[in-house]
């Protein structure tokens, strides 16, 4: 078996990876690897000046997709940095890259956040963030509640990425052929 070489891109790249337009859209990747809030970095070279290039990994672009389709569901800034930070102590993202599409009809991030009225919405409060399946969201609270002993008052978010990720594989093998002259 061949192991596959790393894919190094661009900011332009990433931007048509994400299903974005490059002109009109690149300002959005950009954001992402400049603001602090989100932490994402490019992997492989950061900008250091005028003419130079961010270059980005394939994890990179995972992380990218999932702050984008956050933003798209109108979490702010400050929460899409935390849950993305959540998942990263979970497991490398790109990993999902290699689902089936029956798994990926049925792959979530779930967001169980706990609510405190008088808190500002900045102010640092109980949350849980991992991949799930919808019919694993009982099971999730259940035991989140027994761990934490209060109420069961949780707000959730289920968002769907799963078919986001079979989407993105589906660009970075065209890509990936590109690059090759396929």
């Amino acid at each position: 078996m061949v192991a596959r070489k790393q894919q190094v891109f661009t900011t332009e790249q990433v931007t048509r990876l994400l299903g974005l337009t490059v002109k009109k859209d690149e300002w959005r990747v950009i954001t992402f690897a400049q603001g602090k809030e989100y932490g994402i970095k490019p992997s492989i070279s950061g900008a250091a000046g005028s003419g130079s290039r961010r270059l980005y990994d394939e994890e990179d672009v995972c992380q990218l997709a999932i702050a984008l389709r956050l933003l798209e569901t109108g979490l702010r800034s400050k929460e899409i940095g935390k849950i993305l930070g959540q998942l990263r102590k979970r497991g490398k993202l790109s990993t999902n890259l290699k689902i089936g599409e029956r798994e990926a009809r049925q792959l979530y991030i779930a967001i169980v956040r706990e609510p405190e009225t008088g808190k500002r919405l900045g102010e640092k409060r109980y949350q849980w963030v991992s991949f799930a399946e919808p019919w694993e969201l009982e099971d999730i609270l259940r035991d989140l509640i027994a761990k934490r002993a209060k109420r069961a008052n949780c707000d959730v978010i289920m968002v769907p990425v799963g078919l986001m990720f079979l989407e993105l594989r589906q660009r970075l093998e065209q890509e990936e052929k590109k690059t090759r002259g396929e």
